[in-house]
């Protein structure tokens, strides 16, 4: 089985792909040249992908079902877990981006509704990649690491800001066969290319991509009890 999951970088995407066990991390401009590797068998990305018509408040079905998710998991204590879903942005808004919209523009679309935050317009030009291979490429799938983790570890984590919350991800990952340590020293320096927070997503979302290849993996939203072959385009899978 050769799965591969991807995360935002500042060189543009960091990609680990798991190949028969065997782990490999490596930069990269776009997802095509992993798309067109043979064998491969399911790109779990961590950006919105299947963007809904009009806007609801918080976000899509699949926005709020993670958000409840990471809150249902959240040990005693640990709070606001919910801001680290942001809402997806509207097929309208994106292609007002695409149309060369700035921020103001984009939330203009829907007057009165919901806003799209700075955060998910900065990274509109990774949702729009990702969405444009999706629709092409039934194997491109979004996941979200939070909840991969939240799978992985049993409950939601602390925050990746705090250096305990990142190594215990790593310690997780390691336990699963991923050791991120020898991934980074493949990788090489980050110097402005990549982060330790983009690593462990990309390796977690490698993670959840074997899950979804498996047919284990959990679907945000449910599917409805005893549908078949419910869509991926609009769910976050981990």
């Amino acid at each position: 089985m050769r799965v591969a999951g991807a995360d935002g970088c500042r060189a543009g995407w960091l990609v680990v792909i798991a190949d028969a066990g065997a782990l490999s991390a490596r930069l990269v401009a776009t997802l095509d040249p992993v798309l067109a590797e043979a064998a491969l068998e399911v790109l779990g990305v961590d950006t919105p992908i299947g963007l809904d018509t009009a806007p609801a408040p918080g976000g899509r079905a699949a926005d709020r079902a993670a958000r409840r998710a990471l809150a249902a998991g959240a040990p005693p204590g640990l709070r606001a877990v919910g801001s680290r879903v942001f809402s997806a942005p509207t097929g309208a808004q994106l292609a007002a981006w695409r149309a060369g919209a700035d921020h103001a523009g984009v939330n203009a679309v829907h007057p009165g509704g919901p806003k799209l935050s700075i955060q998910a317009f900065n990274i509109l030009p990774k949702i729009d990649a990702a969405d444009r291979l999706a629709a092409r490429d039934p194997r491109v799938v979004e996941v979200h690491p939070e909840l991969s983790f939240l799978a992985l570890a049993n409950e939601t984590l602390a925050p990746k800001r705090l250096a305990a919350a990142r190594a215990r991800r790593a310690a997780l990952l390691a336990d699963a066969g991923v050791d991120v340590r020898a991934l980074a020293a493949a990788l090489g320096p980050a110097r402005g290319r990549w982060q330790d927070d983009d690593l462990l997503d990309a390796a977690v979302a490698c993670w959840s991509a074997g899950r979804i290849a498996r047919g284990t993996a959990r679907r945000y939203p449910c599917a409805e009890p005893g549908a078949a072959a419910a869509p991926r385009r609009g769910a976050i899978l981990a």
